[in-house]
Order: C-alpha cells, then sequence, then structure tokens
C-alpha cells in the first residue's frame, strides 16, 4: 500500500473517531462516563469522559487495514495499543486498582520491547546478557513512565490530543525522510493523526468531551511502540522521539520530583502541573494549550530537525530542549503546593 493510498484510511478514522466521540458524548450519562468536577481536575461542570475511546477503535481498525500483512512487530504494536485502551476505558468505567494497572502497563511495555527488536538479547550472549538486560530494564520503565505520564498530562481541553498530533506529524516527516523507513509506519501515524483530529473537534476548549485514559493509554502506547520500531530499524533515534516529547516529560518529571522533595504524597492525585497551573492563572485551556502547541512547533521541531540530521550533535539538541523546559516548568510552579486559598 503506498503512502498516497493512506489518505482514504485517514479520512475514514477521521469520520470513525468523530463519530464514536459523538455517541459516546450523547449518550455517557447511560453508560456511567461522567466525570464530576473534584479537587483534582481542571473542569467546572459535569462533563462525559471517555471520548478517546473513538481515537482508539478508529486506529486499531484501520491500522489492522494497513498491517495485516505487516511485520510481526507492527501487528504487536496495534495489538499493544488496543489492550493499553480497553485497560483504560475498563478505569474510566469502573476506577481500577493502580496496582493493577501498572502491572498491566510493565507487562505491555515489556511486549513492545521484545516484539520491536530495540534490545538485542542475541548480540549479548557473549557480554552475559548484562548490557541487554539492563538496557531492557531501563527501557522498561522509561516505558510505564512515558505511559503514566501522558495520562497525567491529559488534564485540561485539547492539550493531549494536540501533543500526539505534534509528535505523530514530526516523526512522519523523519521517517518518511529516511532510506530505513517503513510504509506501515507513516501510514498508522497519519492515520492516528486523522482519529485525533476528528475527536478534537469535539474536545477543542471548551471541551463537549473528555478523552479519558482509553485514549491518552492508547496513545502513549501507540507511540512508544512507534518509537521503539523506529530505533529498532535505524529510521529514528531516541535523541530525536525524546526531544518531541520534551514538554509531557518535563512537566510531569518537574513535579513529580517536586512533590516529592516536598514530602507531598506524589502518587496522589493532584492539579499541580505547570499546563494546569497555567490555564487557572490565565483562566483559559486554550492559551496553556496552545502555549505547548508553540513551544512543540517552534522550539522542538527545529531541535528534533537539527538532531535527526546531525547525528554526533545529537544530545546537545536534547540538552538545549530539555533544560529550558525544566526551567519554565520550575518557574511557572509545577509540583508546587496550591495555597488554603487554591491560588497557584
Amino acid at each position: 500500500m503506498s503512502i498516497a493510498g493512506s489518505l482514504p484510511l485517514a479520512l475514514s478514522a477521521f469520520v470513525l473517531s468523530f463519530v464514536i466521540a459523538e455517541l459516546i458524548r450523547r449518550y455517557g450519562a447511560r453508560l456511567g462516563l461522567v466525570q464530576a468536577p473534584n479537587f483534582r481536575s481542571s473542569h467546572i461542570k459535569p462533563t462525559v469522559s471517555g471520548g478517546g475511546l473513538g481515537i482508539a477503535i478508529a486506529g486499531t481498525v484501520l491500522c489492522l487495514v494497513i498491517g495485516y500483512a505487516g511485520p510481526a512487530s507492527f501487528q504487536v504494536a496495534v495489538a499493544v495499543s488496543a489492550i493499553g485502551a480497553t485497560i483504560g476505558f475498563l478505569d474510566d468505567r469502573f476506577d481500577l486498582s493502580s496496582i493493577l494497572r501498572i502491572v498491566c502497563h510493565f507487562g505491555l511495555v515489556s511486549a513492545l520491547l521484545l516484539s520491536s527488536g530495540t534490545v538485542d538479547f542475541a548480540s549479548g550472549l557473549q557480554a552475559g546478557l548484562v548490557i541487554p538486560v539492563l538496557t531492557f530494564g531501563v527501557l522498561l520503565f522509561a516505558g510505564v513512565w512515558w505511559v503514566n505520564l501522558f495520562n497525567f498530562m491529559d488534564g485540561i481541553d485539547g492539550l493531549a490530543s494536540v501533543e500526539a498530533i505534534f509528535i505523530l506529524g514530526a516523526a512522519a516527516t523523519f521517517v518518511a525522510g529516511s532510506a530505513f523507513g517503513d510504509g506501515h509506519e507513516v501510514q498508522a501515524m497519519a492515520v492516528v493523526i486523522a482519529a485525533c483530529v476528528g475527536f478534537i473537534l469535539l474536545n477543542w476548549p471548551p471541551a463537549r468531551i473528555f478523552m479519558g485514559d482509553a485514549g491518552s493509554n492508547y496513545l502513549a502506547f501507540f507511540i512508544l511502540a512507534l518509537a521503539l520500531i523506529t530505533v529498532a530499524t535505524g529510521t529514528m533515534r531516541y535523541s530525536v522521539w525524546a526531544i518531541l516529547a520534551a514538554a509531557f516529560v518535563s512537566d510531569a518529571t518537574v513535579t513529580l520530583l517536586r512533590r516529592a522533595l516536598s514530602g507531598e504524597k506524589w502518587l496522589s492525585a493532584h492539579r499541580l502541573h505547570a499546563y494546569q497551573k497555567l490555564a487557572r492563572r490565565w483562566n483559559s485551556h486554550r492559551l496553556s494549550t496552545l502555549l505547548y502547541t508553540g513551544i512543540n512547533v517552534f522550539w522542538l521541531y527545529p531541535l528534533a530537525y537539527f538532531a535527526n540530521a546531525q547525528p554526533t550533535q545529537e544530545w546537545l539538541a536534547a540538552a538545549l530542549a530539555y533544560i529550558p523546559l525544566v526551567g519554565f516548568c520550575w518557574l511557572a510552579g509545577a509540583g508546587r503546593p496550591e495555597t488554603a486559598a487554591g491560588t497557584v
């Protein structure tokens, strides 16, 4: 299937995602998916959640069409992303235990690592498997952190959808321009981008429906899967993916570390991320989402492009991406406890 042939699939994903999200919006109360405002939320009125299931279903169905005869690693990526979305939807509906969720996340990320070929265990046999095992462990924890932080960053209207569109769209430009690029990867990225666009029509501030864990889990696992596959095939490098994800990684990580250093119960629910504080300070989800979009497009994409074009300078580019963002999140108050009056 040619790259141009993905246009009808992308259009189908757009329509399917929108229709499913709209149906969930209309009948969400009957499904028990209405999310009431609480101390950790950034919205002020009850709103249906779980609309990201439209992204997950559209992405899964159309990626199955793309990859029915594709490599096993791609098929595993589609399956793992779908399973992650299912777990997320069940959590949206029934509030699963955190232990069950994290165990599932470790299992799914392990499946992606083993199927993608990112960690070369065969070559490591001569070295006693020490390096491959360490690499596997580091990537496993990094992958689980990525899945969870993506969920944490889905806290205001439009942000998670826009982030996924940016990361996948930027990655698609690099994969398409690589001699090692695979048509399956670019087509899949186009399909999921289109599904996100279909959903964001209902999620753009002021949102009429929320993404929920079904959507955030699906997107996090899908992005992680494509990252591992492209690294394994030499199409992209870790540094480029790290740069593309820097806005979300910086905010979530600074927030977690600051809460831990302050003696907070850092695993408890909260609304202390930089993007949430800015949305309240400005009284606008739209402005906060647009700010992160601008950071992605005008700061992170040029650095990712440079890292991709100049491999010897890739980690310098990564440092340039993260250092200012970490400082920005810290100054914005990421992780800093709110006052009794609830100010930021």
